[in-house]
């Protein structure tokens, strides 16, 4: 869905990719039209579908329809990868572990020949984008869910933006400075077991609707505690706003029974079709297919990606 809206906005010929599963699950490919010379984009997210398939399969399913636009003599292939899966493991956090980020730049590495392009979205570490020598842009939805927080009238003094851990203090910032509201953030306190044990609070929320900002809503087990925790500090509302919805497990119900009033999130991934997504009042999704699309656009002629954020 998201390929063919995006076509649509361009105004050119979406290609399919003949992606499917053999009965012993390995996957197959066959590109349905002639590319070769052509510049192609390959869309298609590191991330779970509606059908079952892993984020291991897509991954698999992105690999496989590259080697085949390879061999099939295609000038160049850019890949647009709107979450870019095992992103959260860009780094050893214990001894042992593998830098699953780096490994899957590693395979797409493999083609570097080939890629002429990598565009992704809000990268859980910015820092991947060094993993590669490939070009690369690194796209954000903040613009888009400043646009929506505002449009729902969340702006002003009467707002405090909140950062639920360290890492994205730099993203709470930039909304908190185009909302023209406070800033406040919350600093994990883990147990040995990398659970969380307890959560501080720096700033002032009380009498103000507090704002999370994350770039991801998986469980939600840790924004939910950082809304309860809101509230006990006086917020009188709590809005979570992410940019990918890689729901695991009943997110909806947690949701209905957390202090979590709104929670908006955009379409990088499938799992917001999920029927327990679209029936969930306190869910609302926005698009970001149209920036994708510039993005495409001003890659293949030449214009600058970055001044979509300037």
């Amino acid at each position: 869905p998201m390929a063919r809206s995006i076509a649509k906005i361009l105004g050119v010929k979406l290609i399919e990719s003949g992606l499917g599963f053999f009965d012993n699950t390995e996957i197959g490919a066959r590109i349905m039209a002639n590319v070769r010379r052509k510049d192609v984009y390959l869309i298609g997210s590191i991330v779970r579908d509606l059908e079952g398939h892993s984020s291991n399969d897509a991954l698999i399913q992105i690999m496989v329809a590259l080697d085949a636009l390879v061999r099939a003599s295609a000038r160049s292939v850019s890949l647009v990868i709107p979450y870019y899966g095992y992103g959260k493991q860009e780094r050893k956090k214990r001894g042992r572990q593998p830098i699953s980020a780096k490994m899957v730049m590693n395979m797409l590495a493999a083609y570097e020949h080939h890629i002429a392009h990598i565009i992704t979205m809000d990268l859980h570490a910015p820092a991947i984008q060094g993993f590669t020598n490939l070009p690369f842009d690194n796209l954000y939805a903040r613009p888009i869910l400043v646009e929506e927080l505002r449009r729902r009238g969340y702006e002003g003094s009467s707002i405090v933006v909140v950062s639920p851990d360290e890492g994205g203090v730099a993203r709470a910032r930039e909304v908190s400075v185009r909302l023209k509201a406070s800033f406040a953030l919350m600093s994990k306190v883990r147990d040995g077991h990398n659970q969380i044990e307890s959560t501080d609070l720096l700033g002032d929320v009380r009498n103000k609707v507090a704002v999370i900002v994350d770039d991801m809503v998986q469980s939600g087990g840790t924004a939910f505690k950082a809304a309860a925790r809101l509230i006990d500090e006086g917020a009188t509302k709590v809005v979570l706003a992410a940019t990918h919805a890689d729901f695991c497990g009943d997110v909806a119900g947690k949701l209905m029974n957390s202090q979590v009033s709104e929670l908006i999130v955009t379409d990088t991934t499938p799992l917001v079709a999920a029927p327990a997504v679209q029936n969930c009042p306190r869910i609302s999704v926005v698009s970001i297919h149209k920036l994708l699309a510039e993005a495409i656009y001003r890659n293949s002629v030449g214009k600058s990606v970055s001044e979509l954020f300037d």
